[in-house]
């Protein structure tokens, strides 16, 4: 990786950090607003504990899930893992986004969706640069 130029250095830095942003931190400020919404409103919190728990687990998977592509695209100058990401995760994002849709949400609650698919398309065009540089990487 001695041969990449600083610009592409710093393109991967920033595909990192931004990596930690969309798969690992984002499920945790999800997590806020939810225990945000519950304390602030009184609501009881024995309704929305499946809710806290669901989040809980997809905060868990994301941080292994971030783990296994740091070492796979990062680490490593591999494709596969962040391209299966890249063919699933935005079936995933359109499944999220239509449920927050029928169900209706606040005003908060929308501009944390647009703010997510924003980082998340931010992401999408950092990892399809990390995925032709890896390439290139390997086949040098």
């Amino acid at each position: 990786m001695d041969e990449l130029s600083p610009e592409e250095k710093a393109m991967r830095r920033r595909w990192l950090v931004l990596s930690m942003i969309v798969i690992w931190v984002w499920p945790l400020i999800s997590m806020g607003f939810l225990i945000y919404e519950v304390t602030t409103k009184h609501l009881p919190f024995e309704t929305y504990s499946m809710y806290f728990w669901v989040y809980l687990a997809v905060t868990l998977l994301s941080a292994v899930i971030f783990c296994v592509l740091y070492r796979c695209a990062y680490v490593k100058p591999g494709v596969r893992f962040l391209t299966f990401l890249m063919i699933v995760w935005p079936l995933l994002k359109a499944k999220a986004i239509a449920d927050a849709v029928t169900t209706g949400h606040d005003y908060v609650s929308w501009i944390s969706i647009v703010v997510n698919i924003g980082f998340f398309v931010w992401w999408y065009i950092l990892s399809l640069k990390l995925i032709k540089m890896n390439k290139r990487i390997k086949n040098s």
